[in-house]
């Protein structure tokens, strides 16, 4: 789409991908440490993900370079997030798996839906037609609420409850 200029960006913005999803968890991950009363948790692993990125970023760029950067980046990120499920799980006295599903379910909901929109788009040759890609980008929304809405009673209970006034 963009040119032979962009092809060296291509894996550094792939794992790039994966780092953002990993600090829209912890977004999430942050709100549940509010909800049962350890607010102060944020700023520790907030500390704890800063210092480790640069304790390895700048040192692996120099080195290894940027792909090699984005990946450590995407590791400590992973890192830190375990770290956080499992402190989640620990304080609502939840099994660390059942933590893990409730996250994972929709992560991988999002990455079938994603993944099969774009090779539908690679596939019809439509990367290079912005209202095509801004169309599958709503067609990935509302295809990820058919499939998540049916399956998610807490989700459809809480939606409920929002649309009959706060109640």
């Amino acid at each position: 789409v963009y040119g032979d200029k962009w092809v060296p960006m291509i894996l550094p913005l792939q794992l790039l991908a994966f780092y953002a999803l990993f600090r829209s968890l912890s977004s999430i991950i942050h709100e549940t440490f509010k909800a049962t009363g350890v607010p102060h948790l944020m700023q520790r692993y907030v500390i704890v993900r800063l210092v480790l990125l640069l304790a390895a970023v700048a040192p692996v760029m120099f080195f290894r370079g940027l792909n090699a950067m984005c990946a450590a980046m995407v590791l400590m990120n992973f890192l830190v997030t375990a770290m956080e499920l499992f402190t989640i799980s620990r304080r609502i006295d939840l099994p660390v798996r059942s933590v893990l599903v409730t996250f994972i379910r929709p992560v991988a909901v999002a990455a079938v839906l994603v993944l099969g929109v774009y090779k539908l788009v690679v596939m019809a040759d439509l990367l290079n037609s912005l209202p095509f890609v801004v169309a599958a980008i709503i067609f990935i929304g509302i295809g990820y609420a058919g499939i998540v809405l049916p399956t998610d009673k807490v989700l459809r209970a809480e939606l409920r409850r929002l649309y009959a006034g706060g109640r």
